[in-house]
């Protein structure tokens, strides 16, 4: 009746827990042990510091934090969301926090220098 169609597996109670961080997590462990596949899949998907959570994607733009999310990920052996990461890195070649140092008189001078030491030509030319 309504009470599953709010806290049922597909409740709607149930679906927007699975968008908040540790509720998340506890309601996989219930859709496991109640044998529910396709709602843990969900749940798995939707959790926010899961490999693509949103706030796993958004930790992946702070400087300082993405190298350890990078680590996590690698670590989990989760290729693709490591390659996402190290593409995000705000502090890398292509990151924002290093173009915005580019435009800053002598800081600019060293990133290129850095840029061509390690063969990011493009980079390096900017």
């Amino acid at each position: 009746g309504r009470q599953s169609r709010l806290l049922g597996k597909d409740g709607v109670i149930t679906q927007v827990g699975e968008y908040i961080p540790i509720v998340n997590n506890g309601i996989q462990v219930v859709h496991k042990l109640s044998g529910h596949h396709e709602a843990l899949q969900r749940a798995k998907g939707s959790n926010p510091v899961g490999e693509d959570g949103y706030i796993t994607r958004t930790a992946e733009r702070l400087p300082g934090v993405n190298v350890l999310v990078q680590h996590l990920h690698k670590q989990a052996g989760k290729q693709e969301a490591f390659e996402r990461a190290r593409l995000r890195n705000p502090t890398g070649h292509n990151g924002y926090v290093t173009q915005i140092a580019e435009h800053i008189p002598l800081l600019n001078e060293g990133l290129a220098a850095l840029h061509r030491y390690r063969h990011y030509d493009l980079a390096a030319e900017r």
